[in-house]
């Protein structure tokens, strides 16, 4: 995966909702250095990718479509995961 380089940062229910609804976040947890991290929700779902920035917030830049449902779980499809990086894995 190409985002595997950057830091995990998990989110509770609320700040996945948050992300997913393209609003950023202040996880209680202050991520390592600024630039793009690994967003994951509550149950370990992949969300998307995040950007971290100096005063401690977190946009969302790169999520996936539909990620959080009402009950705040993530769905973590590996084709919303591969439309994400931009390869359908289909040649034509």
């Amino acid at each position: 995966l190409l985002v595997a380089s950057y830091p995990a940062l998990c989110l509770d229910s609320a700040q996945a909702k948050r992300v997913s609804t393209g609003l950023e976040v202040r996880p209680s947890v202050k991520v390592v250095q600024e630039g793009p991290v690994r967003l994951y929700g509550p149950t370990g779902s992949f969300l998307g990718v995040g950007e971290s920035r100096f005063d401690g917030a977190v946009a969302p830049k790169r999520m996936l479509a539909n990620t959080v449902g009402g009950d705040g779980n993530a769905g973590d499809s590996v084709i919303d995961t591969l439309e994400m990086l931009g390869d359908t894995g289909f040649r034509g």
